[in-house]
Formats: structure tokens, sequence, C-alpha cells
């Protein structure tokens, strides 16, 4: 992940910078982490060619990758064990596919159990014990099905063809390589040629020669001519072999079949090598060869011996029987008759083993299952118990939350009536204040109008003096006047006297104004004084005032 993230952001930078040749070094870097992802795909054609060198390169990434889990990982573990079944690792083989599946379950790759299902249902086919193969390949195509995997379904199918094949029932092994056949050619999936090579196989074990003929036919019609796969080629020429013998057509049969043994000794397939050289030497017994057919029927007998294969030793040792009958060494030919008994009641007593090996391997897997159940019970139980402490926990942190919401809550209903307690005093604050400024001013005005009735009070009271003494010598004079007019300006100023009268009235009215009701409160208190004497209290009032 860092490699990749670490690249990319090189080939941003240094494309944005502009340089070019840093910029190259980093393209090409970014394949070579490329072409190293896809390393695992190009090793699947070299299982068959070179088993050794798949199992080192995988070798070197598991080493590599000690604790990964990731699909390119399991690729390689995949490889490692299919190229252990091909160098007949056997254990290794369904060790590593065991694993695999574990994985696969423990990390819910639904694709990748199916899978390896069915790597475990070809191992045990490949292995004799048909009971486990077909369980395991059923457990595959029932996750196939589910996933509508149509391309591993048709793996399965032709897997288990060749179950019923290998028991002899043919017709069933038929119908499941037909049903293989359909789903690869509807969805155009490669693997065709695999089952058509299957089908001439089975209808010439039937000695359905024009059916295989048919199924070989179109079976060369799929053959890339220019990068042809050797083993699908060795395939096709043991089929062409088996129908120019079936035609009695001796030496081309033998023909095709040396060219396919030259092709099985250069990529070290050997269990095929030996079955080529049965079948040549059956084809040299037919024709009365019987020199070569004893060389070619020792051949294979060598290599079943070698690669463990009981069926191929038993064929063999029959033929050399019959060839070494033919040449009149009878007793050789006991000898290989004792041999051919021997290995055919090895075979039966390998059945039995096999039946016996088989309910063992049932029995550990059952009791696997019960493991596997019983810590799956196990594990459920610490589940619901966990469960609970989380419910509890889970309260206690609502309850906690609930408490903190609250607080939270009635912390901000406080500070916002502490906000609405701190305006409303500012807001009297400022009212108080402008109360003040406006009783300031008032006052200031008021202060103001006092000063200008009491000078003008003062004045008029010296004026008002005056004009009682004027009025008093007016008076005096004014019955010694004769003339009309003159009289007239005396009765004038005694008009304006009266004005001056309603004037002081006025003073009065405005002095108890400012100091309530002054002159009544006197008059009521002192009834004795005078109304010139009430006129001077006042004056004292209106110069108190203004001090």
């Amino acid at each position: 992940w860092f490699i990749d993230k670490y690249l990319m952001f090189s080939l941003i930078t240094f494309k944005v910078l502009s340089s070019r040749r840093i910029y190259t070094i980093v393209l090409l870097l970014f394949a070579a982490k490329l072409a190293a992802q896809t390393s695992s795909k190009s090793l699947y054609p070299k299982i068959g060619t070179d088993p050794h060198f798949v199992i080192e390169e995988c070798a070197i990434f598991i080493k590599n990758h000690p604790n990964d889990t990731s699909i390119e990982y399991m690729r390689y573990a995949r490889l490692k064990a299919m190229a252990q079944y091909k160098l007949l690792n056997y254990e290794e083989s369904k060790e590593g596919f065991g694993k695999l599946l574990e994985l696969a379950k423990t990390q819910k790759l639904t694709q990748w159990e199916a899978v390896l299902l069915s790597d475990l249902g070809a191992y045990y086919n490949s292995r004799g014990y048909n009971g486990l193969a077909m369980e395991y390949y059923n457990k595959s195509l029932a996750v196939k099905d589910e996933l509508g995997d149509l391309r591993g379904a048709a793996v399965v199918y032709n897997n288990v063809g060749i179950i019923y094949d290998l028991e002899k029932k043919k017709k069933k092994g038929i119908t499941y390589y037909k049903k293989a056949l359909k789903l690869r050619l509807e969805n155009n999936y490669t693997g065709a040629s695999e089952v058509y090579c299957n089908l001439a196989y089975i209808y010439l074990s039937m000695d359905k020669l024009d059916s295989a003929i048919y199924f070989r036919n179109e079976l060369l019609e799929l053959i890339d001519y220019e990068n042809p796969n050797i083993e699908f080629v060795i395939n096709l020429q043991e089929l062409q072999a088996l129908i120019l013998y079936k035609k009695t057509k001796y030496s081309e049969a033998k023909t095709v079949l040396h060219k396919a043994i030259g092709y099985v000794n250069e990529v070290g397939y050997a269990e095929k090598a030996g079955v080529l050289h049965k079948i040549l030497c059956e084809i040299e017994i037919e024709e009365k060869h019987y020199s070569a057919a004893l060389l070619n029927g020792m051949e294979a007998l060598a290599i079943g011996e070698k690669t463990g294969g009981l069926k191929l030793q038993a064929s063999s040792a029959k033929l050399i029987h019959k060839a070494l009958d033919k040449l009149g060494q009878f007793e050789g030919s006991v000898q290989y008759l004792k041999k051919y008994n021997t290995i055919t009641d090895s075979i039966k007593n390998f059945d039995k083993i096999k039946f016996v090996e088989e309910q063992q391997i049932r029995f550990e897997l059952n009791e696997k299952k019960k493991e596997i159940k019983l810590s799956q019970v196990k594990i459920a139980e610490l589940v619901v118990k966990d469960n609970k402490n989380s419910w509890i926990k889970v309260g206690l942190l609502g309850l906690l939350l609930i408490v903190v919401l609250i607080s939270v809550y009635f912390g901000i209903r406080y500070k916002k009536a502490l906000n609405q307690k701190l305006e409303n005093e500012f807001k009297l604050e400022e009212n108080s204040k402008q109360l003040f400024e406006k009783r300031q001013e008032l006052q200031s005005e008021l202060e103001s109008k006092s000063k200008e009735i009491s000078t003008f009070s003062l004045s008029l009271s010296k004026k008002n003096d005056l004009i009682l003494k004027l009025k008093e010598e007016m008076s005096s004079l004014q019955s010694s006047l004769s003339s009309k007019d003159d009289k007239t300006r005396v009765e004038k100023i005694f008009k304006d006297f009266k004005r001056s009268e309603e004037r002081w009235e006025g003073i009065k009215r405005t002095i108890d104004i400012v100091d309530h009701q002054f002159a009544g409160k006197v008059k009521t208190d002192f009834p004795q004084l005078t109304d010139t004497d009430l006129r001077i209290c006042t004056l004292i009032r209106l110069s108190l005032i203004h001090i």
C-alpha cells in the first residue's frame, strides 16, 4: 500500500515539475510493481511444465509475506499446493488446500471457499476417494449456485463427470460433461477443449467411435496452432492415437504416440508417458510385434511403479504376460501373470483400505466440524456475555450523557438568565443615568427660572414700593385737581397700579408652584400678617430658593 501511494505521489509530482527523466523512471517502477502484482497469474501455465519453478517462486513470495492474508497471498499459496500435487507430494498439497479453505472461511471469501472446495474434491478424486470427492464437489456447487458462478459450476460439473467415468457410470458421466460443455459454450468460457476431450474419451471407452470422432473434430477447431498448450496437445495426440487404434490404423497411431511421448518427456509428465507406452504395447501386440510390445510394456510398468499407479502397473503386467507368452517365454509369462494377480489383489485391498481411510477421514472431518461448532457455541456465549456487558456500558454511557446534557441545558439557561439580568441592570443603570441627567437638566432649568423670578421679583418689589408712594401722593393730589385731563391721567396711572397688582398675583402663583402653597401656609400659620408682610415673606423665600 505504501509503495503504491509513494509511486503514485512521485508520478504526479514529477509530472507537475516536468522532470521527464525522473518521471520516466518512476513510471517504469510503477510498471514493475504492476508486473509483480500479476506475476502469480503467469505461473499457472507453468504448473504442468515446471512445477519445481512454481514452488520456488511461491515459497519466496510466502516467505516475504509471513502474516499476509491478501488475495495475492492466497493465489500463491494455491499455486504452491497445485504444484505440490503435480509432483505427487500429496500430503503437502492437501495441507495447503485445507489451510487456505480455513482462511477463506475466516475472512468470509465465499468465492475462494467454492474454488478451494473444488480443489479438495479434485485432490480426493485423483487419490481414489471418490465419495469424499463427490461431497466436496457438491459443497462447491452449492456455493457457486448461491454466488451465480457459472464458470466455476462448469468446472465442477466436468470434475463430477470424471468421477462417474472412473466409476464406470458412463451415462451419468456424459450428462455432467454435457452440462459443463453447455455452460462453457453459452458463456464463452475457456476450458471447452477439456470437456470435448473427456467426452471423446468416454465415448471411445463405450466403443462409440462416431461420437468420439465428432468431439475430437470439435476439439481440433479450438487448438491455437501459434501458441499451443503442451498438455492440451499431448491429450489431443493421445485421443487421436486411440481413434486410429480403434480404426486399426496401427502405424499412424504409433506415429502419433511417439510424437506425444516426445512432448511428455520434454515436460516431464511421467504418468502420461506410462499411459502412452501402455497404448503402444497394445498396438504392438495387435501387430504381433511382441518384442516391441515387451519393451513398451516394461517401460509402462516401470513408470507405474515409480508414480504409484497400481492400475497402470496391473494393465502393463498383463500386457507383458501376453507378449512373453506369444514369444514362448512361459516362465516369464507366468511370473508376470502372478504379478498381475498380486497387483489386482492389491488394488482390491487398496480399494478396501481407501474405503477405510475414507471413513476415517469422514470421521476426522466430522470431529473437526463438532470442534468448530463447539468453538462457535463458546464464541456465541462469549459474544452474548460481551453484549450484556456492552449493554450495561451503553446504559451507563447513556446515563452519563443524559447527565451531561441536563448539566449543559441548565448551564445554558443559567447563563442566559445571568446575561438577561446583567442586561436589565445595564438598562436600569442607563435609565437611571438618563433620569439623573434629565433631573439635573430640569434642576438647572428650574434654578435658572428661579433666578429670573427672584431678579424680576426684587426689581418689581422696588418698583412696587415706589409706585405705592406715588399712589399715596397721587391720591392726595387727585382731590386738588380741577382739570379733566389731569384726572384722566391720574386714573390711567391707577389702572397701571392695578396691572402691577395682577403681576404680583402671577408671581405669587409661580412661587406656590415652586414651593407648594407657600403663601397660604404662611397666612394660616400667621394670620396677623398683612398683605405687605406676606409679600416680604415671599420675596425672602424667593431669595432663599435662588441661593
